[in-house]
């Protein structure tokens, strides 16, 4: 065929105001990434690829597909002829050839190539600057596709910036395209796809009728890894056809507040402004199962989820780093009581307890943090309390757990507790406690028992307590210094005052020096009566 134009003195011409204004409605001027992408897809591209060349003076954007090309036909009607479409009426084909195409000019190019072949034969277009364009036979080809070239003005556009827009439209507009979408700029190759997954920390999903829809909620959101520029950390709604994006936004009432949605249907249409999804029946159909997944599936799911973290946390110090997100969601969303703690110990056997109880536990001084478990904590447990479990190496005020939860600064036990546990005497060790016990009587304080006890876990300054009940041979202390009645003297093993004691103990002299810092550290200064009836019993005894 012999090569033809159409120009601004020609028949054929395009009015360059309309043109204009039709390039003007793309609020993204690299919105001709979404839309040759969405014409290769309608085509039935195996894969697209979105390349800049940029060796030469000119820079070129040119985006290349493997689709069924286009016959003349199509490139005398549809193609260049504003808003004539192929594509009208055809289900499953979202695309405008004379609407969208138009967003090539956006970028304000010297002149736009296409490319286009098939069996039938290869057409090359190139349309100027002011919209007249000439169409001529191209080189034959094998197979079949379109190469659309926007060869642009020399300097007008920097570089670097231009490759970052295109990556960031090719991301923004047809992340979610089942067919492989590759960008490639001067530093390498970048596939854009990735799966139809929403960010948040807990989804439900539904699949019915051609519509697939993702749910779940904001909060915790912000606490999860990865990239969040395109889709944010608050409300979201998103709304695809064939993978392509036609709408996302933060605002309502689209949006629906707390709650973060994707929606894919093939029905689903872009607006005639391009920049939002048509309100259509389609439309009410997705909206529909949103609607029915927030009210009865999001937060069964979320009460589920938390809970199997929780368990999961109890069991795994480490587990609570990526759960994190889920518990920030629960403690938002759901009530106290629906909310499980993870705890180091087995509550009334279970190893998790309600937020409500935990709450409740806290206000009666039985609530403790631990990042693992130790005979305090499993004496604490068989006595009533609970042990929440945070994440290894945190601190009651540093624990993301405990402040998640509402906790924060909920102390360790071993920081505030002892716990000390009998032990059985040597003969020297005997011979002490007799002695002690000797003394305390002769000076009128009463004792039920004198005994050896180990510091089994935590902190305990004094050589010796007076202290309640044992449980077991246990006390936890400060506690068991809660008591009625005579006291049990419980003298610490490891106490240097003690082992002195024990080392010296057929002297006694050292043991009235012992019996004199014990009676300090239980009654503070003691009185000068007792302090001349220990001198005496020193002097009586001898070294």
């Amino acid at each position: 065929m012999s090569a033809y134009r159409s120009g601004p003195d020609g028949a054929g011409a395009s009015d360059g105001g309309v043109v204009d204004q039709i390039v003007r409605q793309f609020a993204d001027r690299y919105a001709f990434v979404r839309e040759l992408v969405q014409n290769a897809v309608d085509a039935g591209a195996s894969s697209v690829r979105v390349v800049i060349d940029d060796a030469g003076p000119s820079p070129v954007v040119r985006v290349e597909d493997d689709g069924a090309g286009m016959t003349l036909d199509i490139i005398q009607g549809p193609l260049l002829t504003l808003f004539s479409s192929s594509k009208e009426g055809q289900k499953g084909k979202i695309g405008r050839y004379g609407v969208g195409f138009m967003s090539v000019f956006a970028l304000e190019p010297s002149h736009v190539l296409v490319e286009t072949w098939r069996k039938e034969g290869s057409y090359v277009v190139e349309i100027g600057k002011d919209h007249g364009f000439e169409v001529r036979e191209g080189a034959k080809r094998k197979g079949s596709g379109t190469h659309v070239s926007m060869v642009l003005e020399p300097g007008k556009e920097d570089r670097a910036e231009l490759s970052a827009r295109v990556l960031g439209a090719a991301r923004r507009w047809c992340r979610h395209v089942a067919k492989p979408v590759t960008v490639v700029l001067p530093d390498g190759e970048h596939t854009v796809n990735q799966k139809l997954t929403l960010r948040a920390p807990v989804v439900v999903e539904a699949k019915e009728g051609g519509i697939h829809a993702l749910v779940g909620c904001v909060a915790g959101t912000e606490l999860m890894p990865g990239d969040e520029s395109l889709e944010g950390t608050g409300a979201f709604a998103g709304f695809y056809a064939h993978g392509l994006t036609l709408l996302e936004t933060t605002a309502p009432p689209t949006a629906i507040p707390g709650v973060r949605f994707k929606v894919a249907c093939a029905d689903l249409a872009h607006t005639i402004s391009r920049d939002d999804v048509k309100r259509d029946a389609a439309f009410d159909r997705a909206m529909r199962v949103v609607h029915r997944l927030v009210r009865k599936e999001l937060l069964p799911a979320l009460e589920r989820e938390q809970a199997t973290a929780a368990r999961s946390a109890a069991r795994t110090p480490d587990a609570f780093a990526t759960a994190a997100p889920v518990f920030a969601a629960a403690v938002a969303v759901l009530k106290p009581a629906d909310v499980r703690v993870p705890l180091i110990e087995p509550f009334r056997g279970e190893p998790t307890i309600s937020l409500a109880r935990a709450l409740k536990l806290q206000e009666e001084g039985r609530l403790y943090s631990a990042t693992e478990p130790g005979p305090l904590s499993a004496e604490l447990a068989a006595r009533g309390a609970a042990i929440v479990r945070v994440e290894p190496g945190a601190g009651p005020r540093t624990s993301a757990m405990l402040q998640v939860l509402g906790l924060a600064g909920l102390p360790k036990p071993e920081a505030h507790l002892a716990l000390l546990a009998t032990k059985k005497p040597s003969s020297r060790e005997q011979l002490l406690i007799e002695q002690i016990g000797s003394i305390f009587g002769r000076l009128g304080v009463p004792l039920k028992d004198v005994v050896l006890a180990s510091v089994d876990e935590g902190r305990s300054e004094p050589s010796g307590l007076l202290l309640g009940p044992a449980s077991d041979g246990r006390w936890i202390v400060p506690e068991a210094r809660k008591h009625r009645g005579p006291p049990t003297l419980v003298l610490k093993n490891s106490h240097p005052a003690v082992r002195r004691a024990v080392t010296a103990s057929k002297g006694r002299s050292a043991t009235a020096l012992l019996a004199r810092l014990l009676l300090v550290e239980a009654f503070g200064p003691i009185t000068e009566a007792r302090s001349d009836a220990l001198l005496d019993l020193a002097i009586e005894v001898g070294p």
